[in-house]
């Protein structure tokens, strides 16, 4: 399970688009890798699923990306594993993590008045 909208805020993903892409993806990627495989005809349709223009569609990617919630490009996307796995509990994820060929930063701000 993964709860976005309460973790939205501590990777400042502010844009209910651009979450409703990130769940898509979560959704879509592949089991012990995190890749999403979006090739023309299937970024399309994904689209219209979404209700959003092809536009918006790769704003929210960019968007994405800016966070480092994913990478990649054209029709093939990772998904920080920091942040969603499915797939293996322990092995696959580890070897993913140790190479770090992903790597995410965010601050907790205490915005509560004394």
């Amino acid at each position: 399970m993964v709860f976005l909208d309460y973790m939205a805020p501590l990777f400042k993903l502010n844009s209910d688009s651009a979450r409703r892409v990130l769940d898509k993806f979560c959704q879509l990627a592949e089991f012990n890798t995190g890749v999403v495989l979006l090739p023309g005809p299937a970024r399309k349709a994904l689209c219209a699923e979404l209700e959003m223009s092809a536009t918006q569609f790769a704003n929210c990617i960019k968007k994405l990306k800016t966070l480092n919630l994913i990478t990649g490009e054209g029709g093939q996307f990772k998904i920080n594993p920091e942040v969603f796995w499915k797939g293996d509990q322990l092995a696959r994820r580890k070897e993913i993590l140790e190479n770090k060929s992903l790597q995410i930063t965010y601050e907790i701000v205490d915005n509560q008045e004394e």
